[in-house]
């Protein structure tokens, strides 16, 4: 960069009305009085304490939830659950899952190969 081109860059810069002023006393051992105020610790830690309660609350909802439990409950083998939901038009559907008693069906014996 030229020198006037660091000149007229310089001189495009406006400073605050009160900048000497507060030179001045902060030379003269003034303390520096900043403008608004932070944000205080105990709003950020009540801020995370609520979010932890919030997640805390809808993960306690959803594990104990009726539908959890009837889709991926401990079933043991060989049994099977019913349950029912509303649907938008006010019509009730049934669902139901069968759990097998952990024996391949022999339609799917041509499907697996011994290993080793």
């Amino acid at each position: 960069m030229k020198s006037n081109q660091i000149k007229q860059a310089f001189e495009s810069i406006q400073a605050d009305s009160n900048l000497a002023d507060r030179v001045l006393n902060t030379a003269a051992g003034e303390l520096l009085h900043r403008k608004g105020h932070a944000k205080s610790l105990y709003v950020a830690v009540i801020g995370c304490l609520a979010g932890v309660l919030a997640t805390g609350g809808v993960a306690y909802a959803v594990i104990n939830s009726s539908y959890f439990a009837s889709a991926w409950g401990n079933h043991g083998n060989g049994d099977s659950i019913t349950w029912t939901n509303g649907g938008s038009s006010g019509a009730k559907y049934t669902y139901t899952r069968e759990f097998g008693d952990g024996i391949a069906p022999q339609s799917l014996e041509g499907a697996v190969q011994e290993v080793n």
